[in-house]
């Protein structure tokens, strides 16, 4: 709905000083609404992760990508994250 009301205003309408900011919002409308949509179509799985219907523990490992290993690197430290479950 944004995006057809903006697709209305003319730029000669506008004073001078808004007439580049509302140019660049309609280039850029468009891809936000569409971020917009792969975060709604996202949002089950980040819940699902980072533990919204049960707790999970996760491992993160931190690799030196200079000291060459068959994992990508020495893993020189680690983390332990627990999430939290949702109420």
């Amino acid at each position: 709905m944004a995006d057809s009301n903006l697709s209305r205003v003319s730029s000669k309408d506008l004073p001078g000083d808004l007439v580049s900011s509302i140019e660049s919002l309609k280039e850029k409308l468009p891809q936000a609404i569409s971020a917009t949509g792969e975060i709604n179509r996202w949002s089950d799985v980040f819940l699902q992760v980072f533990g919204h219907e049960q707790v999970k523990k996760y491992i993160l490992v931190f690799q030196n990508t200079a000291e060459a290993r068959a994992t990508g690197g020495f893993i020189g430290s680690y983390g332990i994250w627990t999430s939290t479950e949702a109420k």
